[in-house]
């Protein structure tokens, strides 16, 4: 509902497609560190120390909540039709909105997961870690 022939022409979508695409660069960063994280301990044969894992759950919540963020960017400049069933973009929507939420990936608990270990106290709020 705008003067632009396309969507591509109006600034604020160049900008919600930039945001988009940085917030994905982050996820990738985030996503590989944990990754590169888990594969050095395997090639070592060794166990992730409790840091480790507590670092890869903060950056297993990040990179789902920065997805959801950049989803949320891209449905939004698309407008209420993003929703409509034969758009794939609700289904991702709506996938990552149910994945990002799930209790490993919960980025308040990872938060605090990380900054107790960061801060050297033992006792976590979970035992999945």
């Amino acid at each position: 509902m705008t003067v632009y022939e396309r969507l591509a022409d109006s600034p604020s979508v160049q900008l919600a497609v930039a945001d988009a695409a940085a917030l994905v660069d982050t996820v990738q960063l985030h996503a590989y560190r944990a990754a590169d994280d888990i594969d050095h301990a395997a090639a070592e044969a060794r166990q992730l120390t409790v840091a480790e894992r507590a670092r890869i759950r903060m950056d297993t919540a990040v990179a789902a909540t920065r997805s959801r963020e950049a989803v949320d960017r891209l449905v939004s400049v698309s407008g209420a039709s993003a929703f409509a069933l034969s758009n794939p973009l609700q289904r991702i929507w709506r996938d990552l909105g149910t994945a990002s939420r799930h209790g490993v990936v919960n980025p308040d608990l990872g938060r605090e997961i990380y900054g107790r270990s960061l801060l050297g106290i033992a006792e976590q709020p979970t035992f999945i870690i």
